[in-house]
């Protein structure tokens, strides 16, 4: 929603400047924080991350076409959820603020055939800063016997 109409083909380039001249630098360092949230964003990545990059107009304008393309491979990729038949691991934040944990991760546990879930309370969206054990764990846990 928010980078979507930014790749419109008529009108999103220009958004992309207007609002990267505007709303944008006060927007995108909230959207940075929240996808850390509950937690706060680690000093490595707010001393190391190009943010001046990652906001500039045609940056910007790339997450929009991303995001345009992204829901089309989502809806094939769902469609296929019944279908798996290899082992699957889910690891979500609880208190995600980026995407809806029920609407994803919990969904998707309920379509893929003996697929596990593990919710980790007060991870967020950006899980692997701060549960990286977890993770191994889970990818460990798929390897054949």
């Amino acid at each position: 929603m928010l980078f979507g109409p930014r790749a419109l083909p008529f009108g999103g380039d220009q958004l992309s400047h207007l609002l990267g001249a505007s709303t944008d630098k006060a927007l995108l360092p909230l959207l940075w924080n929240a996808m850390f949230f509950p937690r706060t964003m680690p000093e490595t990545v707010a001393r190391h991350f190009p943010f001046d990059l990652a906001a500039r107009p045609a940056q910007i304008t790339a997450e929009g076409e991303d995001a345009g393309w992204l829901w089309p491979g989502l809806t094939r990729s769902m469609l296929a959820y019944p279908t798996l038949r290899v082992p699957v691991r889910i690891l979500a934040g609880s208190p995600d603020l980026v995407v809806s944990t029920a609407l994803n991760a919990q969904r998707a546990a309920r379509m893929i055939p003996d697929a596990r879930l593990d919710l980790l309370p007060g991870a967020g969206h950006m899980l692997h800063h701060f549960h990286g054990d977890a993770i191994v764990r889970a990818a460990l846990s798929l390897r054949p016997g």
